[in-house]
């Protein structure tokens, strides 16, 4: 079982992260699932130092590419691009999670093994039904050719699914945050923003996320409300797949 360790939205946590989560895994995902904005708001110097720093700590870096808003399209390709290029001696693996991605990833010849990220799959994943566990069709659309052309290496589920790994096609799962379900807004974002710039598609991230997030119950269920995305506390802890991906949201928020 390989351990990676989920730094996405939360870039600025790693340089110094000593928790046992971060140490003993052996991959660490950078980038973002669920926010261009933030993604594009890191700058180049900040990704420099990050990604160092991981590959001084022994570590391979996963970049994940979230999918992007039309006006943020070419600025987000342009940001994969260099840092694909600039530090392929980190970058290891990409995820993508979004279908025009996985399409301009195909166009772009970028020959680094591909992951089909948790957002491709649009399957049931809320604590409040009984169905507990996410349906799943991606391994079967990746078996049947859907993504040919790039090199799919494996699928992310964050509820345990039939999905079993084989030689040809691995099995990630999230823990112990399960996403549930995003939206376009930030309204976290907001929160320090004037009247008038509060819930706009294209405004800047400023990290407020880092100061600010939300945790709420319904039906009995917990959930967490971190930037754009909302999580659930462990739907399922089970796991039979290949890789297993710790959250760092988890732990900056119990430090913090």
């Amino acid at each position: 079982m390989e351990i990676a360790y989920n730094a996405c939205d939360l870039i600025e946590y790693v340089i110094g992260n000593k928790t046992s989560n971060f140490m003993q895994a052996e991959y660490v995902y950078v980038g973002s699932y669920f926010c261009d904005l933030y993604m594009l708001s890191v700058a180049k110097e900040k990704w420099r130092e990050v990604i160092t720093y991981i590959g001084n700590a022994g570590k391979k870096i996963v970049l994940v590419i979230p999918t992007p808003s039309q006006r943020n399209l070419e600025k987000l390709k342009s940001l994969v691009s260099f840092l694909v290029s600039e530090y392929s001696d980190v970058i290891r693996e990409v995820v993508i999670n979004d279908y025009g991605m996985f399409r301009w990833v195909k166009n772009r010849d970028i020959k680094l093994p591909i992951w089909c990220g948790r957002l491709l799959s649009k399957e049931l994943r809320d604590p409040r039904y009984p169905e507990r566990i996410q349906g799943n069709k991606l391994a079967d659309w990746v078996r049947n050719g859907l993504f040919e052309g790039v090199n799919i290496i494996g699928v992310e589920l964050d509820t345990p699914d039939k999905v079993e790994p084989s030689d040809s096609l691995q099995v990630a799962f999230h823990t112990p945050l399960n996403y549930v379900t995003m939206g376009r807004y930030c309204e976290i974002g907001s929160i320090e923003r004037p009247l008038t710039d509060k819930f706009r598609l294209w405004s800047g991230c400023n990290r407020t996320c880092m100061k600010y997030w939300n945790r709420y119950e319904n039906d009995e269920a917990c959930f967490l409300k971190f930037g754009k995305a909302v999580y659930a506390y462990n739907i399922s802890n089970c796991n039979n797949g290949n890789r297993t991906i710790y959250n760092g949201i988890y732990d900056f928020i119990n430090k913090n």
